[in-house]
């Protein structure tokens, strides 16, 4: 018999007791096991046959990778640009081709591919290789074309997952979302009497805020509490001269005024820091509804690990008001 294990949290503890209720009911307690946070991925995949990857958008997939090269076998859902990155074979689109591919697994199958397509080492050198000769005189600084403007990114950490890829592509990170966002915000600025603002929570280095801000015509208030990415993130804004354009906020943002302690789960991973509310904390922590005011607001885009809800929370009025993408 096959048994699911499940790694990661829950952002909405909704969907683990909805999970736990259903999995009761089928009486399949023994063949699913959910581990919660895992710190050390390499080993726990070390005897894990199969990776089954159910994911609507991904920039690369950096799970689907490392299982891989632990040996596991892919079943990857054919998200938008998953053939350009992985073996057709490995692809599904039903849950039958899902099941089919399962069954047929070889373990190990797929451990040079990976090792051989997308070692840290030939990437870092493919990076070199596409860098032109303005690129080569800041080495931290990349420059592309989006849309006929030229953006300037400056990318101090290319261990980190975020600034590798866009190093790597030499453009933003999750162009496909990034481009539905922007359809999307010019559809809503085109029914707006005025301009209408955009909301990046968990801005990191700014890579969804310099696209907004250089491909809309929104005004954007960018959030992020980690001292290290906010640096980057103004150093970004300056660079694109966008100064007028977006407001950054050295802060969290939650259900309710408070503090917090900045916890950094994985060095190589910017994007998986996260906030534990601390009255004892050295990070302030404001709603959305405090700081918008009466501002209309198209966009929101919200990526803080585990305090999706809160953030929510804390933004009631202006989801009720303005009811933002």
């Amino acid at each position: 018999a096959y048994k699911l294990h499940i790694a990661g949290d829950f952002n909405d503890v909704r969907v683990y007791r909805y999970l736990r209720h259903l999995i009761g009911r089928m009486g399949l307690e023994k063949h699913i096991v959910f581990h919660g946070f895992v710190a050390d991925m390499p080993e726990w995949l070390r005897d894990k046959g199969v990776l089954l990857s159910t994911t609507l958008y991904e920039s690369f997939g950096m799970n689907i990778g490392e299982a891989m090269a632990a040996g596991a076998h892919p079943v990857i859902h054919h998200f938008p640009g998953a053939d350009k990155i992985w073996p057709e074979e490995c692809l599904f689109t039903t849950i039958e081709m899902a099941v089919e591919q399962i069954r047929a697994a070889v373990p190990n199958r797929y451990r040079e591919f990976v090792r051989t397509r997308y070692d840290i080492g030939r990437q870092l050198r493919a990076i070199d290789a596409l860098l032109d000769t303005e690129n080569s005189k800041h080495r931290d600084i990349l420059h592309f074309d989006a849309a006929g403007k030229t953006i300037k990114l400056h990318l101090p950490d290319r261990s980190d997952h975020i600034q590798r890829s866009i190093a790597l592509t030499n453009n933003f990170y999750e162009c496909g979302m990034l481009h539905d966002m922007r359809e999307r915000a010019k559809l809503l600025q085109g029914a707006a009497s005025t301009i209408p603002v955009a909301i990046d929570v968990g801005a990191n280095i700014g890579n969804h805020t310099i696209f907004l801000a250089t491909q809309t015509d929104m005004p954007v208030i960018a959030l992020e509490p980690a001292a290290g990415s906010f640096a980057v993130l103004d150093r970004n804004i300056a660079l694109n001269e966008l100064q007028d354009k977006v407001t950054a906020i050295n802060k969290g943002a939650g259900a309710q005024p408070a503090r917090a302690q900045l916890q950094i789960r994985d060095p190589h991973n910017w994007g998986m820091n996260r906030l534990d509310l601390d009255d004892a904390g050295d990070i302030p922590v404001i709603t959305l509804d405090s700081m918008i005011g009466e501002r209309p607001v198209a966009l929101m885009k919200i990526d803080v690990e585990g305090m999706e809800l809160d953030v929510l929370r804390g933004a009631t009025q202006i989801l009720t008001r303005d009811r933002p993408l």
